[in-house]
């Protein structure tokens, strides 16, 4: 808003001053002080704004520092429980030894093998 106030009064001012009766160098003065201060607007108005995003993002890193450091103090102190890599999931499959559940006592074979035929069977055959 400060800005077209800026500009409104930049353009009076040239009203004022009847710009066809300047000579040459009076005229190029005129419009490049204009062109200066407008220049002057444009950085100060993305000074604001770069100013604005750098508290933005300082505020941002503050937060995730703290919550850095409280995480790491949460996981060092010795009354919280240790945070493992790989939790164990219950009802995961069952350990390679069969027999054995997954807390390691001895259960009874769920699944039982198939009985091997008898060679028998297959000397019968062949007689």
């Amino acid at each position: 808003f400060g800005v077209v106030q800026f500009v409104y009064i930049l353009i009076q001012l040239i009203d004022m001053l009847s710009f066809t009766l300047m000579s040459k160098l009076e005229q190029i003065l005129l419009v490049s002080l204009i062109v200066v201060s407008l220049a002057c607007i444009v950085f100060l108005a993305g000074m604001a704004l770069l100013d604005r995003k750098v508290a933005s993002l300082e505020k941002k890193n503050k937060y995730l520092t703290d919550k850095i450091n409280e995480l790491t103090q949460t996981q060092n102190s010795t009354t919280a429980p240790k945070l493992n890599k790989f939790p164990k999931i219950q009802g995961s499959r069952p350990t390679a030894e069969p027999g054995v559940s997954s807390d390691g006592n001895r259960t009874s074979r769920i699944c039982k093998k198939a009985p091997k035929r008898p060679s028998s069977i297959h000397a019968k055959k062949f007689v």
